[in-house]
């Protein structure tokens, strides 16, 4: 059997591999535009790769569909597939990492596997495919080549690698693709903040949409010139592009682990020694000065903003700086294996699909168990 898999990101390396372990004998030939496979790896869990997450909960991903790719599957199965290729992992809480901490490490163990194999590279972009005679034909500027299947692998639009514009070729095939959006991505906001970049704080923050609570997490956020990162920040903004219906906020509560009573008491004491209100004690000078400035001229006034400090969503970062794409291939083009629903013999797997996951090794998990469904289908 021939198997061509066009993209050679994550869900398309593992897919390569979960087909080679199940059958040495299958010929599986990767096409990519980069020069390399498997580059998307370099830029997860900031270069250290974070693989998984044991934890799976509601806002984990987008939609239900994605949680039916994943089924009954634990990042337990992946440490296990990762350990039968002679591949340690790590964890840090919840999350799972290669023993190394190095995404670069990692990259080379799976490349080497996919050479050791003989798993082909061609690095040319695909134009087109097209179905004939039960095979399916798949095109490069300069040939043809036909396979008994194809995996469309090919991602979003996230990152600065560069990115082959599928979704046309696939909507001339008649699918269906939802608007795409950047995620995982700090955010503008419409407040003045150039004060306080490069400032990083640690916070509650809470997204609302048209006052409406959608998310919160505990993290760190750094301020940029025009508005705000870390990855609390990133989860915010994919939720908010899930969920972007009205006028988004970001509050910051930067006393989160402290009472109000308790904070205007230590205040007090300040503030009868010096005659002015001084958060310095809490905060950078510069975050002081900055709360005091959007409150009222009281104490009550300054605690408050201090633990709802409120910024307006203006816009996302581009996709070049995103992690993740918001939207794509609609499920509801695809068969329970990822099959199309139109033409025979051609899968779809990883980021191209309207799939999209929190920080924290959910994207990771899902390009390995979307690559393991389609690989299974293939083989039975």
């Amino acid at each position: 059997m021939k198997v061509a898999i066009i993209g050679g990101g994550c869900s398309g390396v593992y897919a390569a591999i979960l087909l080679k372990k199940f059958n040495k004998n299958i010929d599986v030939t990767i096409y990519d535009l980069n020069d390399e496979v498997g580059k998307k790896f370099l830029v997860t869990g900031n270069g250290r790769c974070n693989l998984g997450n044991l934890k799976i909960d509601t806002n984990s991903y987008n939609n239900l569909e994605t949680y039916d790719v994943i089924g009954d599957g634990k990042c337990e199965d992946i440490i296990k597939f990762l350990n039968d290729l002679g591949i340690e992992v790590n964890f840090i809480n919840n999350l799972v990492y290669p023993y190394s901490f190095s995404a670069k490490n990692f990259r080379e163990n799976l490349v080497n596997f996919l050479n050791n194999n003989h798993v082909k590279f061609i690095n040319q972009e695909v134009i087109d495919y097209t179905n004939f005679d039960n095979k399916v034909v798949v095109k490069t500027k300069d040939k043809e080549e036909s396979f008994d299947k194809v995996i469309v692998a090919t991602g979003g639009k996230s990152g600065k690698q560069k990115h082959s514009d599928f979704a046309t070729i696939l909507e001339k095939h008649g699918l269906k693709f939802t608007n795409e959006t950047a995620g995982l991505t700090p955010v503008y906001v419409k407040e003045n903040v150039k004060k306080l970049e490069n400032l990083r704080v640690k916070c509650l923050a809470t997204l609302k949409v048209d006052n409406k609570m959608i998310y919160q997490e505990e993290g760190e956020v750094l301020f940029k010139d025009k508005g705000l990162s870390g990855i609390c920040i990133f989860n915010c903004s994919s939720m908010y592009s899930r969920n972007k219906n009205g006028k988004g906020t970001i509050s910051l509560d930067l006393l989160y682990n402290n009472d109000f009573d308790s904070v205007k008491n230590n205040l007090d004491n300040l503030l009868n020694q010096s005659k002015t209100i001084c958060f310095c004690g809490y905060f950078d000078k510069k975050l002081s000065d900055f709360i005091i400035e959007n409150s009222e001229n009281n104490l009550d006034s300054v605690i408050n903003t201090a633990k709802n400090l409120t910024f307006t969503i203006n816009k996302e970062y581009p996709f070049t700086d995103s992690q993740v794409t918001i939207g794509g291939l609609d499920f509801s083009n695809l068969n329970k294996d990822l099959s199309s629903k139109k033409e025979k013999n051609v899968y779809f797997i990883g980021e191209i699909l309207n799939s999209d996951g929190l920080c924290g090794g959910y994207n990771l998990m899902f390009a390995y168990f979307s690559a393991l469904k389609a690989a299974k289908s293939i083989i039975q």
